[in-house]
Formats: structure tokens, sequence, C-alpha cells
């Protein structure tokens, strides 16, 4: 991929390669969370919503789109009978590689928009904060075009993204992401909240001041929570989309 395309799909600070460096949360989700506390509560709580949308089905064939350190493998393969993760970059698949021993994962490296898949070949595609850092919207229609064109005639397509009504803030509007599914042929099942960027108890959390063993309880506080309290106009929330192809 040319430098000025990859640009597309990185952040504004250490390269996704320098952040696989760090370790298997902290690539992905928070590299300054040297205890590590409160990057494991957001694992916690992204994978329970995962976990609760894709029920105990068993699928064919889920894709982990944007697989980075591979952390939602053990939860996807026990719903599968193959998983594939993609990634643009190789030094996350390598972290990866570590997490997928089995035989029924796959990983492969690709450019971020022409899929190593066969049209509708896939039961549901997962992506994880991943079409936020797709800063050009024209590209992100051409990634999501990608993605539906891969699933099946009403296969699903879940996804957490940062959502903000800020205007302030970098991330995307709930009006902006709802727009790019429709035009891409998909059909909201669901929206919602599952957790507030400066939630409160996130705090305590970080200084060690709530043991692990409750992450789990106030993961679920929290997604019941954010239900009743939906929108902060200051703050950002991590929005959960549950969409399927038409």
């Amino acid at each position: 991929m040319e430098t000025e395309q990859l640009q597309h799909f990185q952040t504004s600070g250490e390269t996704w390669g320098k952040l696989a460096e760090k370790g298997k949360l902290p690539a992905v989700i928070d590299p300054r969370d040297l205890k590590g506390r409160k990057n494991l509560y957001i694992d916690i709580l992204q994978k329970r919503a995962i976990q609760k949308a894709l029920g105990k089905e068993k699928r064919k064939f889920i894709l982990d789109f944007g697989c980075g350190s591979g952390r939602f493998s053990d939860l996807l393969v026990r719903r599968c009978e193959f998983m594939l993760g993609v990634e643009i970059t190789k030094e996350m698949l390598d972290l990866a590689k570590d997490e997928c021993e089995q035989k029924d994962i796959g990983l492969a490296l690709f450019d971020g928009l022409n899929l190593p898949i066969k049209d509708e070949k896939v039961d549901a595609a997962i992506s994880v904060t991943v079409l936020q850092y797709i800063t050009d919207d024209s590209l992100l229609n051409r990634v999501l075009s990608e993605v539906q064109k891969s699933l099946k005639p009403g296969g699903k397509f879940i996804c957490i993204e940062q959502v903000t009504k800020n205007k302030k803030r970098w991330q995307r509007d709930l009006k902006t992401y709802l727009h790019l599914f429709e035009q891409n042929n998909f059909k909201k099942v669901a929206d919602y909240p599952i957790r507030k960027g400066h939630f409160l108890l996130l705090y305590p959390i970080y200084f060690g001041l709530i043991p692990k063993i409750f992450f789990k309880v106030v993961a679920n506080f929290e997604m019941i929570l954010r239900k009743i309290f939906r929108h902060s106009l200051r703050d950002y929330h991590e929005y959960f989309f549950e969409m399927k192809k038409i």
C-alpha cells in the first residue's frame, strides 16, 4: 500500500507497527495503560457485547475484519467452523499468530481495500474500533463495500466504533455511520452505546481500586446505564452496531 493511502488507516500517534510492540491489549486499546486494568475492562465489555449479539448459533465462516492482535480469536472460533482474521500491519499480524494457533483460524495480510475472500462466503463479520481510523469517508465507503460483498445474503456485520455529538472531537457522529452503512446496502438491526469514554468508574479501575473480579459486573452495569443515558454532548461513546446485508 502506498504511504499516501496508508495514512488513512493510521492513528495520529504511533504507527500500528510500533503499537504492536506493546502487547495484545495496549496495542489496540490504550498504549498508555501500563498496568493493563483499563484495557482489560474495555476488552471484557466489548467481548460481552459481541458474545450477546452472536448468541450460541455456530456459523460456518466468521471474518474478523482488522483483527489487530487477535484478541477476539478465542471468542469467535468457538462460534464458527472457520475464522479468518485480516489485518493491514505485518507486526500486528505477527502478534496475532501467538493468539491463533488453532487449525480452524486463518490470518491474512491485506491492503485495507481488497479482501482476499470470494463474494458471499462470510456468515458474519466482526470489526472493533477499526472503521473509526479510516479518516476519509469515500475510502470508508470502499471498505464497507468490500465487507458487504464478502457477506452472504442476510449475513451480519457487527462492529463497535467511537461515536460523538461533539463537533470538536475527531470521531464521526451516529448519523454519519448509519448513512454510510445504508449507502452500502446494510439494514440496521440495532445500534446503541455500550461504553462512555470517560465513565466515572473507569478511574478507580485504572488505579486498581476496583478488583478485577468485579470487572464483568461493572461492564454489565455500564452497558445497562448507557441504554438509559444514551448521549453526552461533550464525551464520546463506544457504539455497538449490528447490520444485516440486504
